[in-house]
């Protein structure tokens, strides 16, 4: 029992090393003979392109609705190994995708915007959108609060002080809320 809980610990830091590995790889500035992916155009379509010379098969995974998560959508391949397709067009939202490359799944590695869960066991690229239904994941100008760091007295736990993380809305500092 202690071997297997062992095994699933070192799986664990395994996938954490490859899911850092993947990010660390999918932020570094693409070379000039990399292709743009992803590429959305002026009427919502996004095209796909992933440079994989020696694959043999690849496909789109996304979570849009009616989209490459249900059909797999297969990319074809140039004579210089990029494979792309096109696909849309797409409401503005924030979605994911990945690629599947000979039956392995891989996040976009041209895109830097990535995401994977806490275990790094799941992982793909970020898709943004513009437009109305994607406004609240773009950054936007508006007013910071602060987090201050402040000691209190904690006689009950039988320590000295202890210090705890608050949070006040902009303006609170000056009266105007």
């Amino acid at each position: 029992m202690q071997d297997e809980g062992h095994t699933m610990n070192s799986a664990r830091s395994l996938a954490w090393a490859m899911a850092v590995l993947v990010s660390a790889l999918g932020a570094a500035p693409a070379a000039a003979d990399e292709p743009t992916s992803p590429e959305i155009h002026a009427d919502g379509t996004v095209t796909f392109r992933l440079k994989a010379p020696d694959a043999t098969h690849v496909v789109l995974n996304g979570d849009w609705p009616g989209g490459a998560q249900e059909s797999k959508v297969a990319l074809d391949k140039d004579g210089q190994g990029t494979w792309s397709v096109t696909v849309g067009p797409l409401q503005p939202d924030l979605w994911t995708y990945s690629f599947s490359v000979d039956g392995v799944k891989v996040p976009d590695d041209i895109n830097p915007h990535y995401w994977y869960d806490r275990w790094g066991s799941t992982f793909g690229s970020l898709l943004l959108v513009p437009g109305p239904g994607s406004r609240d994941y773009e950054t936007q100008e508006v007013p910071h609060g602060t987090v201050s760091a402040t000691w209190y007295p904690a006689p009950s736990l039988k320590i000295a002080a202890r210090r705890a993380y608050v949070y006040t809305p902009a303006g609170y500092e000056t009266g105007r809320l």
